[in-house]
């Protein structure tokens, strides 16, 4: 009993810093260990901010998903689209919050042709079609047409503009 009371009050002082920091080094040496673990981690921490919180936050994760220094990794040898990276690692993971950020549909569009993620925007992308927000429905209705037929698929693209005709 002794042991677990000392245990915990050591454990009142300590920091995420350096747990950030063991997770980061781990990340870099195994790349489905740092994807599984952006993947676990952001929805939980999400999860536990306060509404105010997550809109503060949540235009600073668009940001990063669309920065140009994602595009570095596709530079590298071996960082071809066909591999994990780091875009698809952050939509999945934002795609597994709740509530979602708001992703914009160009964004959603541009990270699916370049990072390999078409599996990862389109649900995002449908969801979209049920908001409440004309404007954002009609920009999803057209990412999702536009990626649809960049993957030259008609059957769904058809079936699309059927769907959500006026």
């Amino acid at each position: 009993a002794l042991r677990n009371s000392e245990f915990r009050l050591s454990s009142v002082n300590l920091s995420a810093l350096p747990l950030l920091a063991s997770l980061r080094e781990l990340g870099h040496g195994d790349v489905r260990m740092g994807y599984h673990c952006w993947r676990q981690i952001l929805p939980a921490a999400w999860s536990v901010l306060t509404r105010e919180q997550q809109q503060e936050l949540g235009p600073k994760l668009v940001s990063l998903l669309g920065s140009d220094a994602n595009l570095a990794q596709l530079a590298r040898p071996n960082g071809n689209t066909t591999r994990r990276n780091v875009a698809q690692a952050l939509l999945e993971s934002l795609s597994a919050c709740s509530p979602q950020p708001m992703l914009p549909p160009a964004l959603l569009l541009w990270t699916a042709k370049n990072f390999n993620a078409w599996h990862l925007a389109e649900p995002l992308l449908l969801q979209q079609l049920d908001s409440g927000d004309a404007s954002l429905r009609e920009e999803s209705l057209e990412a999702l047409s536009q990626l649809y037929k960049e993957l030259s698929a008609d059957q769904m693209l058809f079936g699309l503009a059927r769907a959500y005709a006026e």
